[in-house]
């Protein structure tokens, strides 16, 4: 019996980075369609590129993708978009809060609260996500999550949960992930953990709330890395709730072969991933040692592929120069790094990386 159907053509994502133009015209001179475009700046609708900027011969457009702007500043010497693409022409939709593009088989969707209360937003943005993906038809691969205030008291003094005697303060971190939690829960049961996807979370300078996601119709397959605990069964010190993520998701199809060999089709989408061994936090206050602890974790998950795009949260924009040539001496200078400020899931942590690997377009033409 062959592997799961590819959510399109054998390639279900390819993702292309760079300045806004070069970007978009790598997607669209090999036929592909902009799904979602991941960038800094402003909101508004995103400019067609049918016309001036689009590749002679074209025939996808960015006029039906969805922007995705997380709020977070750029640190890198110039801004960078991402192109996630796809072989056939999104729809764009407005389903239960969320502005989405979709194709039959691929989605990406976005959805922001201002203001309002943390764990209600964090229930409420969940059980819509669940009515928006099964009313595609599709299963989350890829969530992101932005949560303003990460590490503000999660609770009145002495009314939070008891998070163990050696523990952090209960922390709006932990307040969202318990939401998360007991939402997963109560859509999906208990043993939600074995369907959970790839995530980020980080937090956010402004009031704004994100809840970013990308969704296939062919479920994905969750990877977790032998050097850590999954985060879904970390100890109670951590939150009352466990972080409810996947450490990576790998979508696409499964080439034959002995040994169940993965063929370049797969897309491996990774979580965001920081330095830690175990469940504990190494390197605490090192954001080189802690940078390099991350790409180890990082090239586990990759098993020897190469990323095709990582982005990096830094907590202290004057250690960005550190942390990328940490991450140009793990995986070279030809990977593309979109840089954010951004605050860490934990206060001892400087650094937090993601990545995707893609197929090549010409390999899944």
């Amino acid at each position: 019996m062959s592997g799961p159907r590819p959510c399109v053509d054998g390639a279900p994502l390819t993702v292309h980075v760079g300045p806004a133009v070069e970007a978009m015209s790598a997607a669209l001179e090999h036929g592909r369609h902009p799904l979602a475009v991941f960038r800094p700046g402003s909101r508004g609708a995103l400019a067609p590129m049918n016309g001036a900027g689009a590749p002679t011969g074209s025939k996808g457009t960015a006029d039906q993708a969805v922007a995705i702007d997380l709020g977070l500043p750029e640190l890198g010497a110039e801004a960078l978009h991402e192109v996630w693409a796809v072989a056939e022409a999104p729809a764009r939709h407005d389903v239960h809060g969320f502005q989405v593009a979709a194709t039959v088989d691929v989605s990406a969707g976005v959805r922001r609260f201002t203001g309002g209360d943390l764990d209600a937003n964090t229930r409420a943005g969940y059980r819509d996500l669940a009515r928006t993906l099964d009313a595609l038809g599709h299963g989350a691969v890829r969530i992101w999550n932005v949560v303003p205030d990460i590490h503000g008291p999660g609770a009145a003094p002495g009314e939070g949960p008891d998070t163990g005697s050696d523990a952090a303060a209960f922390d709006r971190y932990m307040l969202f992930s318990k939401a998360r939690s007991e939402t997963f829960e109560e859509l999906f049961g208990t043993g939600f953990e074995q369907g959970l996807s790839a995530a980020t979370a980080v937090g956010g300078p402004g009031a704004e709330q994100v809840l970013a996601f990308v969704g296939c119709r062919t479920p994905g397959e969750a990877v977790e890395n032998e050097r850590q605990v999954s985060a879904y069964a970390y100890p109670e010190e951590y939150g009352p709730r466990s972080p409810s993520f996947a450490r990576a998701t790998r979508v696409g199809t499964r080439v034959g072969g002995r040994g169940g060999t993965r063929g370049t089709t797969d897309a491996l989408l990774v979580s965001g991933t920081a330095s830690i061994v175990g469940h504990r936090t190494v390197h605490a206050g090192d954001v080189a040692a802690q940078t390099r602890e991350t790409c180890t974790n990082l090239q586990v998950l990759f098993a020897g592929r190469t990323p095709t795009a990582l982005r990096a949260f830094v907590r202290h924009p004057a250690d960005v120069d550190v942390v990328v040539a940490e991450l140009r001496a793990g995986f070279g200078a030809g990977v593309p790094i979109v840089l954010h400020q951004a605050e860490i899931c934990r206060a001892d942590l400087l650094v937090e990386v993601e990545g995707v690997v893609t197929p090549s377009v010409e390999a899944s033409r």
